[in-house]
């Protein structure tokens, strides 16, 4: 009995002994984080497609709007290798653009001066348009080994790859579906179409807002943000797909033919090839760094078989490739925490930020 009674007393001490050490592993640490060191912050990528286009900020907390960091007293100029210059115009918000594009090849130099800091400066180019030719399309070739396990849902795209250069060249691939039953409307909207939202059930208060659309046009590219924009959140979540879909059977008058890029979406996709790199957790870009001529092969998810299925090849300058293959690998590793923190390379002088050139070419697989 007594020996009983010691070891129960034992076993409580022992316990008291655990609560103790316990209590002690969860204490309060005061973590003091360093705030952000202010710097001047660019994002550029031009290419001879569209006009020039450069964001312009100051870095800032991940928790601060990026309009409330925008530089409107920027002074930015381009020169091109052949001496060539011009200055950009702000248009809001720390966006500058200019009526000029790039051309088709050669080096730029960007100067952006803040005041109270020190004069930025980057450098790219436009790189050569590489030829793509011989594609072969392979619906549903059958299992594929895809990431350690078999996978049948993938069709099989392959081609060829023949740089315009004799040296290592850099590219982007990716695969993107376009609904042509639907990307390429133009909606004429007039009091008919908003009796039919009354029908469908859409609120008075709802329908009234939309009476400012009635002998306008809107398209497939604008009608979303057109929409939404005279809209609460809340009535936007309820009745938004419902005013589409009424929208799409009885506004439509015309037809684009112009793909807005907006309206693509990404498809999954991958390649078995060693020529290839793809972040681990990334699963719609192949990034491409070899030397002249490859052959590629592709597998790619086609969700919807009623999209149009588009390959996108991008030629890249060096400093548009390291960047972005900086900027997968750290939005790939956002979940995982035992990973090390990924810095993403920068080309800009007393700055920060990405100034790179490139081509775009856009094929229709089939």
């Amino acid at each position: 009995m007594r020996l009983e009674k010691r070891n129960h007393f034992t076993n409580i001490i022992w316990l008291l002994v655990c609560i103790c050490l316990f209590n002690s592993c969860l204490r309060d640490f005061e973590l003091k984080i360093p705030k952000e060191e202010k710097k001047v912050a660019i994002t550029c990528f031009f290419s001879p497609d569209s006009n020039w286009n450069i964001k312009i900020y100051f870095t800032h907390n991940i928790d601060t709007a990026w309009e409330d960091a925008a530089i409107n007293n920027a002074q930015i100029t381009i020169e091109h290798e052949s001496g060539n210059s011009f200055k950009l115009s702000h248009n809001s918000s720390g966006l500058y653009s200019s009526d000029e594009k790039p051309t088709q090849s050669g080096t730029y130099f960007l100067k952006a001066f803040v005041e109270g800091y020190d004069t930025v400066y980057a450098q790219s180019y436009i790189p050569e348009r590489s030829s793509i030719s011989e594609f072969t399309f392979n619906d549903n070739p059958g299992p594929v080994l895809h990431k350690n396990y078999i996978d049948d849902c993938y069709d099989k795209i392959k081609f060829n790859i023949t740089p315009n250069f004799h040296k290592e060249f850099y590219s982007a691939i990716r695969v993107m579906g376009f609904n042509a039953n639907t990307g390429l409307n133009i909606y004429c909207i007039d009091q008919k179409i908003l009796d039919a939202l009354q029908v469908a059930e859409v609120p008075a208060n709802v329908i009234n807002k939309l009476k400012v659309l009635i002998e306008t046009r809107l398209y497939s590219y604008n009608i979303e943000s057109r929409i939404k924009q005279l809209l609460t959140e809340a009535e936007s979540s309820s009745y938004y797909y419902v005013i589409k879909a009424v929208f799409d059977s009885n506004a439509v008058c015309g037809k684009l033919t112009y793909r807005s890029p907006s309206l693509f979406n990404l498809r999954s996709c991958f390649s078995n090839q060693g020529i290839f790199y793809q972040a681990t957790y990334e699963a719609s870009t192949l990034l491409l760094n070899e030397t002249p001529h490859q052959n590629a092969e592709i597998y790619f998810i086609d969700y919807e078989s009623t999209d149009e299925e588009w390959l996108e090849y991008k030629d890249l300058s060096s400093d548009y490739y390291y960047f972005l293959k900086d900027y997968l690998l750290q939005i790939s590793n956002r979940g995982e925490t035992n990973t090390s923190p990924v810095i993403i390379y920068s080309n800009i002088t007393n700055g920060v930020g990405i100034f790179a050139g490139y081509q775009q070419q856009l094929f229709r697989i089939k």
